[in-house]
């Protein structure tokens, strides 16, 4: 039995289209799946609707009560306490912050004098730290008691004054001499203190009095121990905001801090001032402490074989289904209609966007545009289940496609995409209509942007739309509490900036598998600084002059038409790269020197290196990775001419020569940019060879019979080109050339004689700067 045309078609065809109907196929499968996911499965019993019959529990059993575990799996969560991690640049901060704070407390001691400013055998540090800060009516009476003359009105007020008396009536009675050496002493030590408390007073943050009660020993032993002290509590994790009574408790409790009060209140205010907070958030940690807290929460549910879980024509609840649900009682079956519906629903989808995308025409762009819309619906239900709607990403669809084919084939993908995400998605009107309105926007907005820049606009763009119209049509039509509100709007924002952040992340890798080619990626193959490019500045500077003047005609003749400038600028660019392989051979580069063909005195062989320009470009930009789409300028511009120069050169050396070896392997244009530039390069040697006397008419004339060999030679019958292109053409080639040919002014005779700024100039003009008078 013989095979069917249609097979054979399908089975013989070339591998390019084989594995463009693959990727169809994979695409419309995976699409399938995606929006009809929820068919393949799916229960007879539903949530709000009445159960026809008594539902049994068919055996002992225990389920997983999905609502109460949720509920107190997220109380886990919340309850888990954070993890903080130590951060090492604190204790080098404190350690600095301690360094400047000591040498003003040393100024302060310096101000109130040595302590103990007497022998401690004679007048113990008690009473030596109270007569020097007493008031001075009680340091005169102790004065009168201790000789003999107390003041009859005066009693000792505190045991600290009675103890300080007895003391300097025992040291006058056993040392008169030390006694008035001391008298006479003290007044100066307690102007000192006065002044020292004064200036203590005048501090922002004061330090305790009792950093004038230690001794010099104690403050130089302290001064050692504040430094470990504090490295040790900073170490063991000092948080913002810790209270100064529990850093207080902290420092009390430290085994190197002296139990003696004054001493242990100084180490306190230094700490307190020098510590620096050492504990930093660990958000990963934190996430997985509080991620193991919520997986250990499983509320369970008993169930006897034979009970009633659900009465016949009650209202299945969500519990109620999530319990049948857990035990296999919802009676899941494949729903062949939804399928079915689904199937039908992507297939017209596909074939709605195949007829109105018609500038899909490559393989690239069909596998760029599957793996979009494949990975925006995979991404939008998988963000639907695990984390809500807003965040639903339909707005990259249109940013991605619109980066690449243009505002038209954007709008279409994202309606289509909008209707197919309908079917697949559980959502109500109030929350799926911000979303659609968002991605639209997307689409329309999104015309093969020029810059990140506007990918970045787009995304706030969107951002507003959807977080605006939800918080309207909620207001309007919904009745959310004002705090939930706000929160869902701001994830619908977030959901807009995001959708432009993952297009343009994507951007680049698309870029690699889609035939078209972005503008951004346009504008960076067209730097100068290129590889390529540089070096055929560097190795063919004559081309490369020409390749600009051939750019500068192209783009204009491409705005003109209406065709992607870009690119015919970007292809222009690399058209003769080829050129670069043996520039000698190329007349713009000879620069005077001897033609290289004369010598070889063979048109076969001269016409051959002439036609490696362009099979050795291909290699070039193959080699490079130069996208296929800016490839196709390299043997387009030359079409399958004929070398005419080489070819009449062939004809009088032999009759008989073949006119095949001297016509380009092409093919001929196949699109209305590589066209334009096939014309831009054929008439920029003519319009260079103009002069200024040329008239309009004989330019257009010149160009007209360029058009007129290259339409008669059918090299522009696949370019989309008609007579009325080539007319418009031929204008925006003649005003670029008036423009590069602009006329210079013709200064007047009085300018030999003025300089630039007016002045008169010597007469005759000095011949060299030696020869000036100063």
């Amino acid at each position: 039995m013989g095979t069917s045309p249609t097979l054979k078609k399908l089975l013989f065809c070339p591998p390019r289209e084989w594995f463009g109907r693959l990727v169809l196929g994979g695409t419309f499968v995976c699409l399938v799946v995606v929006v009809g996911g929820r068919f393949f499965w799916e229960p007879r019993l539903r949530v709000g609707v009445p159960v026809p019959f008594d539902v049994r529990a068919p055996q002992d059993a225990e389920a997983i009560d999905r609502a109460k575990t949720a509920q107190q799996r997220e109380e886990a969560r919340n309850q888990a306490p954070p993890v903080f991690t130590v951060e090492p640049a604190a204790i080098a901060r404190s350690q600095e912050a301690l360094a400047g704070l000591l040498p003003g407390l040393e100024r302060l001691r310096a101000k109130a004098g040595a302590f103990p400013y007497a022998n401690p055998s004679l007048l113990s540090l008690a009473s030596q730290q109270f007569l020097r800060g007493c008031p001075e009516e009680v340091w005169q009476a102790l004065q009168g008691q201790a000789v003999g003359r107390p003041r009859q009105a005066w009693s000792a007020s505190s045991p600290l004054a009675a103890r300080a008396g007895a003391e300097l009536a025992a040291l006058y009675q056993q040392n008169p001499t030390a006694y008035r050496s001391l008298a006479a002493a003290l007044p100066q030590v307690r102007l000192r203190y006065r002044r020292a408390i004064a200036a203590l007073s005048q501090e922002l943050e004061a330090p305790p009095r009792e950093v004038f009660d230690l001794t010099e020993a104690e403050w130089q032993l302290d001064r050692q121990v504040v430094p470990l002290v504090l490295a040790d509590i900073v170490q063991g994790g000092v948080v913002a905001g810790l209270p100064a009574a529990s850093l207080g408790e902290r420092v009390d409790a430290h085994r190197l801090v002296p139990l003696a009060l004054p001493r242990r209140q100084v180490l306190r205010y230094m700490i307190q001032h020098a510590v620096s907070p050492s504990l930093r958030l660990d958000w990963g940690a934190t996430e997985r402490r509080r991620l193991q807290a919520a997986e250990g929460v499983a509320v369970t549910v008993s169930v006897r074989a034979g009970e009633v879980l659900v009465r016949s024509g009650q209202t299945l609840t969500q519990a109620q289904f999530d319990l049948l649900d857990a035990l296999g009682l919802t009676q899941r079956q494949p729903n062949w209609p939804g399928i079915a519906l689904a199937a039908g629903a992507v297939g017209l989808a596909m074939a709605g966007f195949a007829r109105g995308a018609r500038n899909l025409c490559q393989t690239g762009d069909v596998m760029a545009v599957g793996l979009t819309v494949t990975a925006v619906a995979i991404a939008s239900v998988g963000i639907r289940l695990q984390i809500g709607l807003a965040l639903v990403p339909l707005a990259v669809c249109g940013t991605v496609l619109g980066s690449f084919y243009g505002r038209r084939t954007a709008w279409l993908g994202t309606g289509l995409l909008t209707v197919l995400m309908a079917i697949a998605l559980e959502w109500t009107w109030i929350g799926y209509v911000p979303l659609a309105a968002g991605a639209w926007l997307a689409a329309i907005a999104c015309d093969r942007p020029s810059s990140r820049t506007q990918l970045a606009v787009i995304g706030l763009a969107v951002a507003v739309v959807q977080a605006g119209g939800f918080v309207l049509l909620t207001l309007l039509f919904g009745g959310l509490p004002m705090p939930e509100l706000l929160a869902l709007a701001w994830q619908y924002a977030l959901g807009g900036v995001l959708s432009s952040s993952v297009a343009l992340a994507v951007l680049p890798y698309l870029e690699h598998v889609a035939y078209a080619i972005t503008p951004i990626r346009l504008a960076e193959l067209a730097n100068l600084d290129r590889p390529l490019l540089r070096r055929l500045a560097t190795e063919a500077p004559g081309t490369f002059q020409h390749t600009l003047f051939v750019a500068n005609l192209a783009e204009a003749a491409a705005r003109e038409l209406g065709a992607d400038t870009a690119l015919v600028r970007t292809g222009t660019l690399y058209h003769d790269i080829g050129k670069t392989l043996q520039p000698e051979y190329f007349i713009e580069n000879q620069m005077g020197q001897p033609n290289p063909h004369d010598a070889l005195a063979d048109p076969w062989r001269s016409a051959q290196i002439i036609k490696e320009h362009v099979t050795g470009g291909l290699r070039l930009a193959q080699r490079h990775g130069l996208p296929e789409l800016l490839q196709t300028f390299i043997p387009e511009h030359q079409g399958t001419i004929v070398i005419s120069y080489f070819w009449h050169k062939a004809q009088q050396l032999d009759p008989a020569a073949q006119i095949e070896d001297f016509r380009y392997d092409g093919p001929a244009p196949q699109s209305r940019e590589t066209g334009i530039v096939m014309l831009a390069d054929a008439c920029e040697a003519a319009l260079r060879s103009l002069g200024a006397e040329v008239t309009m008419e004989e330019a257009r004339e010149t160009l007209w019979r360029i058009f007129q060999a290259r339409w008669q030679d059918g090299q522009l019958n696949d370019a989309g080109l008609n007579v009325a292109d080539l007319e418009r053409i031929a204008q925006v080639f003649i005003r670029v050339w008036q423009e590069r040919n602009h006329g210079r002014i013709k200064y007047p005779p009085l300018s030999q004689k003025l300089d630039p700024t007016g002045s008169a100039l010597p007469n005759p003009l000095p011949r060299s700067p030696s020869s000036l008078s100063l």
